[in-house]
């Protein structure tokens, strides 16, 4: 990571691709190892699709591209480099990658990528963890969030990554298409350049299956860890993530009435409103003016605690 001022530019060496016999895998044929210094063309082969293997040099302004993406590019179609099938048990998370550029570049992704992704999606229950939960983040920031989970939920993806949102959705629960709406109203925030947090976009992500759980609850508290705990589990959700979660959906309810009170105060309103005018946007009802541009409130910090004195014999 090299610093500019409030940038942070992620910089890496070419790599090579290693032979099979060097090549450090488990037993699935997942990559573990394989950092090794290469040329140019070595590095655009180890790429994952043929339009993210494309080079600029600054200095002639040329495009340097080794594998067609130009074309594919042009053709509005999504290829990998090398065969799927190995590409995708390489490395699973690849399948969120795909997802990823058809959404975000409209790109309609090649048959032998499909049928790869279907067959091998399953893989993505090996996959890190972590790895996982960021993927979700670029899916949901990437400004094409609506079509990005429509494409997982389509192709049985979402199923593996967040089965409770995939089974309210494959439900038809009563207000399952409010979710589509929140995510294309998400989408049309951060075109506008909006500043969403991960709270928030995770909220909007989640809030019809978390309502359905929640509803009828006599301690909502104990169904929102109910609900979340095989979630944070299966993609490594940060508890402080988590906890703000319950915090902005907790508070919808109190927004809904109007009754805010002291809840402006909190350090977390200005999420739950940005999340209240998200919903609001998706059911088509005017967004309230305390929504628009909520005041932001600084957490507060932890009291310091005293040191007791201890007194001398």
């Amino acid at each position: 990571h090299v610093m500019s001022g409030q940038e942070t530019i992620e910089v890496s060496t070419f790599r090579a691709m290693q032979d099979a016999e060097s090549t450090e895998t488990d037993e699935h044929g997942r990559v573990l190892r394989d950092n090794v210094f290469g040329s140019m063309a070595e590095d655009a082969t180890r790429r994952d699709f043929t339009v993210n293997a494309l080079y600029y040099n600054p200095t002639d302004e040329t495009v340097i591209d080794y594998h067609h993406g130009v074309a594919d590019l042009q053709q509005k179609t999504l290829r990998m480099i090398g065969d799927p099938i190995v590409r995708f048990r390489e490395d699973p998370v690849r399948i969120l990658r795909a997802i990823k550029f058809s959404a975000r570049l409209d790109l309609g992704i090649a048959e032998d990528v499909l049928d790869a992704i279907q067959a091998y999606r399953g893989e993505l229950a090996r996959a890190a963890k972590p790895r996982i939960l960021e993927e979700i983040f670029r899916l949901l920031r990437g400004g094409a969030a609506h079509r990005s989970f429509y494409l997982a939920w389509d192709l049985g993806v979402l199923a593996e990554i967040l089965p409770e949102l995939a089974g309210y959705l494959d439900d038809r629960a009563p207000d399952a298409d409010l979710t589509w709406l929140r995510l294309g109203a998400l989408d049309a925030q951060i075109a506008a350049g909006e500043t969403v947090t991960e709270a928030v976009m995770v909220s909007a992500l989640l809030l019809g299956p978390l309502n359905e759980a929640l509803d009828g609850a006599r301690n909502q508290a104990a169904a929102f860890e109910w609900f979340m705990e095989e979630v944070s589990e299966r993609i490594a959700m940060p508890r402080r993530l988590k906890d703000r979660i319950r915090l902005i959906i907790g508070s919808q309810g109190r927004l809904r009435s109007g009754k805010l009170g002291s809840i402006q105060t909190r350090d977390f309103f200005a999420e739950a409103a940005q999340l209240y005018a998200l919903d609001c946007a998706a059911r088509q009802q005017p967004v309230p003016d305390w929504a628009i541009d909520p005041p932001y409130v600084a957490p507060e910090e932890e009291p310091t605690r005293r040191r007791r004195r201890r007194r001398r014999n």
